[in-house]
């Protein structure tokens, strides 16, 4: 081997250890780079969310409902400035992983929880069901700031609506039902009271004859 052959190889070593450095160099910058995006991701997230608690505030004011007067409002503005977010597992421990599991679940499985809605309305009453779905919207489902979240929230109120429809389909059917036995009765009582008054004819008729 020539001394040019060894002094190429020697330069190709030192290319080759400056491609590497420079490669775990990017690297490094792109890990703490998705650090960072991933935890300003996670703080606009939770503004986000305060925030749309702070305007379901706002509206129930506007809309004067009776559980919204202005020091209930502006108590719950306040306190929600004071909310600090922490890591499931910190409070959770163990149980993380599966309260997890059972909301992801519950998430996307838009008809149990459409049935759980419904079943709080015929148990506890409608006031009670909106408290309720108050949580999921803002809970479950993260007050709908996500594209993935508007979906199954669309796909809970179409099976609310279905739900609806067909109790309304029932309640009519029954009614018709009803409506038909009333004037099948009405036609029985018809036809009775006529087949009386014919007998009494005919027993006024032989009376007379006789």
């Amino acid at each position: 081997m020539s001394v040019t052959n060894v002094a190429d190889f020697v330069e190709l070593s030192h290319h080759l250890k400056q491609e590497r450095l420079y490669i775990a160099s990017e690297r490094e910058q792109l890990q703490s780079l998705h650090v960072s995006v991933g935890a300003g991701a996670e703080r606009l997230f939770h503004s986000a969310w305060i925030a749309r608690q702070q305007k379901d505030a706002l509206s129930q004011l506007i809309l004067a409902s009776e559980d919204a007067t202005p020091a209930a409002c502006c108590q719950r503005v306040n306190t929600l400035e004071l909310v600090t977010v922490a890591d499931g597992y910190r409070r959770l421990t163990y149980h993380e992983s599966k309260i997890g599991r059972f909301l992801y679940l519950m998430r996307d499985n838009a008809k149990a929880v459409a049935t759980c809605l419904l079943a709080t309305e015929t148990s506890d009453g409608v006031e009670q069901m909106h408290r309720v779905a108050s949580a999921v919207v803002s809970g479950l489902y993260g007050n709908v700031l996500l594209s993935e979240d508007e979906h199954c929230l669309l796909l809970l109120l179409k099976h609310l609506i279905d739900v609806q429809v067909d109790n309304l389909f029932i309640l009519t059917s029954y009614t018709h039902r009803q409506l038909k036995s009333e004037v099948w009765l009405t036609e029985a009582q018809l036809t009775l009271t006529v087949d009386v008054h014919q007998r009494s004819s005919i027993i006024i008729g032989i009376n007379c004859h006789e």
